[in-house]
């Protein structure tokens, strides 16, 4: 009973959208037809007096199955007598219909419209990626070192060289990346039960396609991370400290700009003095190749992190600098900022993080509530050896922040 209460339901609701999706009219034929004892239109057009709630649907046709077409047609016109015209009764036509007239009959020419609007070329959405590695069309996806690092087409699994780490070994390209940003967005730092790291650092390895017997690897280059001093004068400043509800992965950001262009990027950058700018990376920055725009900016910061009250922003690389930690000191680290335009980037996702912070952050201030940048180079680092090998650090003059985020 329950069943057939709930088929005649879906039946009426389905009868009610058919009867109201039609723009001018909608046409119903009707009458004793067969099977449709039950159907929506008979439960609607020909209830009976009387409706027993235990059997609805059997007393449906039955009542039904006894109307006689004089009986049924009285009904119907009783219908259009209380739809005060918005229904009309009339016997379907005898005679044959009116052929439509075809495609060939109709003389109708068809002019199209002339566009005689301007389209503005120079509003879009721009990222980063964009702006320096000319992939003005694509989405804006997590920044996966998939430039800086090219793939060597090799097979995933490479022999390891006796005389270097293993770490250096590990492949590198667009997969690398994701499956390192991948470890450390789900990676607790705080935790210390290794033994869970090692099963994190497995399961990414398998889902990535990667041999197992990097674990080790993966694993010791994990703690090497995150017991790295992030600041050289305080050893106790490590991303092990750093909890998980202290921190935003993959933060993504999307705010307007006035207009960028590479001439001024050029002009602002010149009137950044001294270290760690290189003198020469304004001129570089006027030789990229994307015309004006303005718009929006978008992006993703791999991870903001606040620690002792200041907030700090990370991006993790894996970028392949050499066989050795010594390959990561800061001068080999500041050559590797000015190849890929890392320092414009770190600046446009600063100007970010401040307006994120300026909206979300009561009385945040940037010259006292903000940390600095922190380009962590997975693959260089070494605490033995010390902060300087893998670690690129800045924090950007507060004046310059504030007149890049005025004038983009």
């Amino acid at each position: 009973m329950l069943a057939e209460k709930e088929l005649l339901a879906e039946n009426l609701r389905l009868f009610y959208v058919a009867l109201t999706r039609a723009k001018h009219r909608c046409y119903v034929v009707w009458g004793r037809i067969n099977e449709s004892e039950t159907s929506a239109p008979a439960y609607i057009f020909h209830q009976p007096e009387i409706l027993s709630s235990e059997s609805i649907v059997s007393s449906i046709g039955e009542h039904v199955k006894s109307l006689t077409d004089d009986v049924m047609l009285k009904g119907l016109n009783s219908l259009q007598h209380r739809s005060a015209g918005a229904v009309t009764l009339a016997p379907l036509p005898t005679e044959p219909a009116v052929a439509p007239l075809s495609f060939e009959d109709q003389q109708t020419i068809l002019i199209p419209k002339k566009f005689d609007a301007t389209i503005d070329r120079q509003w879009r959405v721009s990222s980063f990626s964009s702006l320096v590695y000319r992939h003005s069309y694509e989405p804006e996806l997590a920044d996966y070192d998939a430039v800086s690092v090219p793939s060597t087409g090799e097979p995933e699994k490479i022999a390891m060289l006796e005389s270097i780490s293993p770490i250096f070994n590990f492949p590198g390209g667009t997969k690398a990346g994701m499956f390192f940003h991948h470890l450390f967005e789900n990676l607790d730092f705080s935790l210390k039960d290794k033994s869970l790291v090692q099963n994190l650092v497995a399961d990414s390895l398998s889902n990535f396609g990667y041999d197992l017997e990097w674990q080790p690897t993966i694993s010791d280059m994990i703690e090497r991370v995150i017991s790295v001093p992030l600041d050289p004068s305080r050893s106790d400043f490590t991303l092990s400290r750093i909890r998980q509800d202290a921190r935003l992965n993959e933060l993504e950001f999307y705010f307007p700009i006035k207009s960028i262009a590479p001439q001024k990027l050029n002009s602002l950058f010149s009137k950044q003095p001294g270290k760690p700018i290189p003198r020469a990376f304004p001129e570089q920055i006027e030789k990229l190749n994307f015309a004006p725009l303005r718009g929006f900016l978008k992006g993703f910061i791999d991870m903001v992190f606040r620690f002792e009250g200041k907030f700090y922003l990370v991006d993790w690389k894996s970028n392949n600098l050499g066989n050795r930690v010594e390959d990561y000191n800061q001068k080999m680290l500041h050559s590797e900022m000015t190849a890929q335009y890392y320092f414009l980037q770190y600046y446009i996702y600063t100007v970010a993080l401040d307006k994120y912070l300026k909206l979300r952050q009561p009385g945040y201030h940037y010259e006292r509530d903000f940390g600095g940048v922190l380009y962590i180079f997975l693959r260089g680092i070494d605490p033995q050896k010390g902060h300087e090998f893998g670690v690129y650090c800045d924090t950007p003059p507060a004046e310059f922040i504030a007149e890049l985020s005025e004038q983009l």
